[in-house]
């Protein structure tokens, strides 16, 4: 699993939660455990430190770090080599939180940025109507995992501005692809993949906080480029064969 305890909840519901999780992890030998948040809920609920393993979150790297159409993409749609294209590739749901990004892609009025979403959902005309007119802002379809690794390897900066993400799995994807990343600090994979190195935290629904990280990176290109190739390396071991490598070491030790 890769539950967190990111998200409050009502006392009667965290302690009816706890009786029930306590009594079913009493009968667990071992967990695994995929990042920094997942292993805290482990040992909410009653897990030791030698019962948890770790068992990266992880996606195919090397199908999303190939080279694509990535420049044609750019020209078609009309970004210029100078200038930095923003990606949201998700739901367009209100918990993923494209609105915000919006937003704060308009109040920071920068005319050498792009903003790009790509996915469909409840908010995706919503989003269209206020994204009209605005010739840096472009809204794309749902696209299947075949051509997805294209967007972001066009991008040069992802935002994931979810209100909650247990993980967030398109951080992965971003950083496979060597790009810099800006997220919610609701996102599970936050503690673990984004830092001063690879990217910056907001805190959830706030608009200033994600505006001040955006601009960060649009009035420091260098920068961005730097915590992109860091985000590249960083990434490298939280892959499939570090899971496997993790988990059939724990079952020949059983």
């Amino acid at each position: 699993g890769d539950s967190t305890l990111l998200n409050k909840e009502p006392i009667w519901k965290r302690t009816l939660k706890s009786l029930v999780l306590k009594r079913i992890y009493a009968s667990v030998d071992t967990a695994f455990y995929v990042g920094t948040n997942n292993s805290a809920y482990f040992k909410k609920y009653g897990l030791k430190d030698h019962q948890l393993i770790f068992a990266p979150h992880a996606i195919d790297n090397t199908r999303f770090s190939q080279n694509t159409a990535a420049i044609a993409l750019r020209n078609s749609l009309g970004v210029q080599p100078e200038d930095t294209l923003i990606l949201f590739a998700g739901k367009m749901t209100r918990n993923k939180n494209p609105m915000l990004l919006l937003k704060a892609f308009k109040n920071i009025a920068n005319p050498h940025s792009h903003l790009l979403f790509v996915g469909d959902g409840e908010l995706s005309l919503k989003l269209q109507k206020q994204a009209k007119g605005n010739p840096n802002i472009h809204v794309w379809p749902f696209q299947n995992q075949k051509m997805i690794p294209m967007f972001y390897q066009a991008c040069d900066l992802f935002c994931l501005p979810s209100k909650s993400e247990s993980w967030g799995l398109a951080i992965n994807e971003a950083m496979a692809c060597g790009k810099a990343v800006v997220v919610s600090a609701q996102c599970g994979a936050a503690a673990d993949l984004v830092n001063k190195h690879t990217g910056r935290t907001f805190k959830s629904d706030d608009l200033n906080d994600l505006e001040q990280q955006l601009s960060y990176y649009l009035s420091n290109p260098l920068l961005l480029k730097k915590a992109g190739s860091y985000a590249r390396r960083t990434i490298a071991d939280w892959s499939f064969e570090v899971q496997v490598k993790n988990i059939i070491q724990r079952l020949h030790h059983a």
